[in-house]
């Protein structure tokens, strides 16, 4: 089992003991690769492969979103992709970042939870806006190269 962690510019990984109660100190490293990275680091494995995703800017900034690599190891490094979750302003969705995704393990099914601004926009003051938030669900879909497809808001 391993701890991702990170606020800033750098991310982070390192294995835990088999307790899960400390790090195991040769293990921490930095994680490679995570283009653009502010916080909320996560991986996962599926078909031999690590998906790494990771949120971009600030939580205050209508430009804050979830970007998207892989890697051949849990510890990297990481290949960059693209941004997976992304605002969409013609429908009043800002600030989508911060998530976690879960595997449905009876259903096969991928889903990503993340905030985003709180709507509709209009409610809230142009300063307050990043500080209102509303947590949604979102299907995760895999192309046919088993990779993440861009989230459709």
């Amino acid at each position: 089992y391993y701890l991702l962690w990170g606020n800033g510019k750098t991310g982070a990984i390192a294995r835990l003991t088999s307790e899960m109660t400390a790090l195991v100190p040769e293990t921490m490293q930095e994680l490679e690769g995570l283009t653009d990275f502010r916080e909320a680091v996560e991986v996962f494995k599926k078909d031999d492969r690590y998906h790494f995703t990771w949120s971009c800017e600030d939580t205050g900034n209508e430009n804050y979103h979830v970007n998207y690599g892989i890697a051949e190891s849990v510890t990297g490094p990481v290949e960059f992709l693209y941004p997976i979750l992304t605002k969409c302003p013609e429908k009043n969705i800002l600030g989508t970042g911060h998530h976690s995704i879960l595997h449905d393990d009876k259903t096969g099914e991928y889903w990503i939870s993340y905030h985003r601004f709180a709507t509709p926009l209009e409610k809230y003051p142009e300063t307050a806006k990043g500080y209102n938030r509303e947590t949604c669900v979102s299907p995760l879909t895999f192309d046919a190269k088993g990779l993440i497809q861009p989230v459709i808001l």
